[in-house]
């Protein structure tokens, strides 16, 4: 289905439907992490409809993701030209003209820098006049006919990569730069939907600042906090824009493991408000009851709080997609991921223990 996703976005890209390649592509966020093509396409496509804050977050990371696509890198540079930063536009022009020295793109961006003084009365005219898209990239994508060649390498770095994610905030505690340049405009357009009718009711300064503080705690790595900040966004009357991109934020948490998790949530708190805690991380004790196990996942029904028996908080039902050698009454303590199915709690469980009797 995803791939398929993908190739329908290509086919309008290609057709100029630029607005139909976004409505497609802004939902499936979560499921293209390190899709180089998912977020060429959907910053592409910001890009011709002149939403410069969405075309700036989905090319930056099209561009962490492969940093030598020359459409990418003019895309940048037209952004950052549009901002007024034309130091910056000119990096990504001489960088586009070192992979090919004869990119008449990037030749017309550096002669018009270089002509004359690029003010905002001279970036205005561009605008006003159109011309400025004859510094986009072309409307045009296409795959590498060698990606199957190098398939065995992406595949070794993805294990490597996979092997030591969940160590970088330990090893490497600075602030998330990927994330730096997922803003809100306001000036641009309205942060809020005034006429629409949502579970949480915003005005424009909270949704900036329930923004703002998820960034933050995104940068000290509290990706617990900030996912339940983003969902609340997510549920809101808070504009298109702002959902969209605080599911882009989502896909930056990482998943925990015993060794390094904090900040759950208990059973009561997520019975309360479940559209607060989706894709949330929390850590419950229990009972398994009703075990199931079949080829490709395992499912039993969790008795949160009776792992001592003296309290039964509730009964959650748990799906496990690897093997697990447990049985019916056995107490664990589970760490899962919250997922709402037809507006009921399930837990994914990635990671478990048993509890021993004292």
């Amino acid at each position: 289905m995803q791939r398929k996703s993908l190739v329908i976005a290509r086919r309008l890209f290609r057709a100029k439907k630029y607005p139909e390649v976004i409505k497609i592509l802004e939902p499936q966020i979560l499921k293209y992490r390190e899709s180089f093509a998912y977020y060429f396409l959907l910053g592409a496509s910001c890009l011709y409809v002149k939403d410069f804050g969405g075309a700036l977050s989905y090319l930056r990371r099209a561009n962490q993701i492969k940093d030598d696509d020359i459409s990418t890198l003019l895309g940048l540079a037209v952004i950052y030209f549009k901002k007024m930063d034309t130091e910056e536009a000119i990096k990504y022009w001489l960088r586009v003209l070192e992979l090919d020295t004869q990119n008449k793109i990037a030749r017309r961006g550096l002669d018009l820098v270089r002509g004359k003084e690029a003010n905002e009365d001279v970036i205005s005219s561009l605008l006003d006049s159109g011309k400025i898209v004859s510094l986009f990239p072309k409307s045009q994508f296409r795959i590498s006919l060698v990606l199957p060649l190098i398939f065995v390498g992406i595949l070794c770095l993805g294990i490597a990569f996979y092997l030591i994610y969940p160590y970088i905030p330990s090893l490497f505690p600075a602030k998330r730069v990927e994330i730096d340049d997922i803003t809100l405009f306001s000036e641009v357009m309205p942060l809020i939907e005034y006429n629409k009718e949502e579970p949480y009711m915003l005005t424009e300064r909270e949704v900036q600042e329930i923004f703002k503080q998820a960034k933050e705690y995104f940068y000290q790595y509290k990706d617990n906090k900030a996912l339940v900040l983003l969902n609340k966004l997510i549920h809101s009357n808070a504009s298109i824009v702002v959902k969209q991109k605080s599911r882009l934020l989502k896909g930056f948490a990482i998943k925990p493991d015993f060794s390094d998790f904090h900040d759950s949530y208990s059973f009561y708190t997520v019975k309360k408000e479940p559209l607060l805690y989706e894709d949330v991380y929390v850590l419950w004790k229990g009972k398994i009851t009703n075990l199931k196990v079949s080829e490709d996942k395992i499912t039993f029904q969790f008795m949160v709080g009776y792992h001592d028996e003296k309290e039964l908080q509730g009964i959650v039902p748990v799906e496990l997609d690897f093997g697990a050698n447990i049985k019916n009454g056995d107490a664990l303590e589970l760490l899962g991921q919250v997922v709402i199915r037809d507006n009921y709690i399930i837990l994914k469980c990635i990671s478990w223990r048993r509890i021993h009797p004292d």
